[in-house]
């Protein structure tokens, strides 16, 4: 390929973009997201549930997972003030059929309020930590805190859980492997704006190339 056949890119500097353009660009280009739908405990014993798309997998053994929580207008989210008080969680994952309820327990809310309650969740007892798991949600996690680490100069707090029990509908499990299914599964992921993401088609690439 010549040069005359390259594309011209659009550059752009991130240190001329302010707060909410650099987020718009960031999270409508790092795309799809997966979705922890993290579960905490407050100080007052009211459960919070919010989701995050900051999310990753660290390590399978011990099974570790990392979300990152940023500031919501300059202010601790209640999510990082439950932890930093009670270091366990829980991370469920979402599918299509609970995609509204899982947006709306991303609104802002009074601290003290519980998200479960205003999105018509229910809270069901975790058995090795004590914030709840979310019903209906096809995987949960139940997680003690393995490390915090603050992005400097970004109030952003990345938090890396130890998962200590899973729960897995079987409904999502493939009965020929044991393992979850992705199509049977069907999580939601994030785009950009308000946009979110379906499956969609499952394609196979294996490690020959093939």
């Amino acid at each position: 390929m010549s040069t005359q056949d390259l594309k011209t890119y659009k550059s752009i500097d991130p240190g001329q973009l302010d707060k909410r353009a650099a987020y718009a660009l960031n999270t409508s280009l790092l795309i799809p997201r997966p979705i922890a739908w993290v579960a905490t405990l407050g100080p007052d014993g009211v459960a919070n549930c919010a989701p995050f798309s900051f999310f990753m997998g660290v390590s399978s053994f011990p099974p570790v997972l990392a979300f990152a929580v940023g500031l919501r207008r300059g202010e601790v989210k209640d999510t990082s003030k439950n932890i930093d008080h009670l270091p366990e969680f829980t991370v469920n994952i979402c599918n299509e059929s609970l995609g509204r309820q899982m947006v709306r327990t991303g609104h802002d809310y009074p601290y003290g309020t519980s998200e479960f309650t205003e999105a018509g969740l229910a809270a069901i007892p975790s058995e090795q930590v004590r914030p709840p798991r979310i019903g209906g949600a096809p995987v949960q996690m139940e997680c003690m805190l393995h490390d915090r680490h603050e992005i400097k100069d970004t109030g952003t707090v990345v938090y890396y859980g130890r998962v200590v029990l899973f729960h897995i509908d079987p409904d999502v499990l493939d009965p020929a492997t044991g393992l979850v299914d992705a199509r049977r599964l069907m999580p939601l992921g994030r785009l950009g704006g308000n946009e979110y993401c379906r499956l969609g088609d499952v394609i196979e690439i294996r490690k020959d190339g093939a």
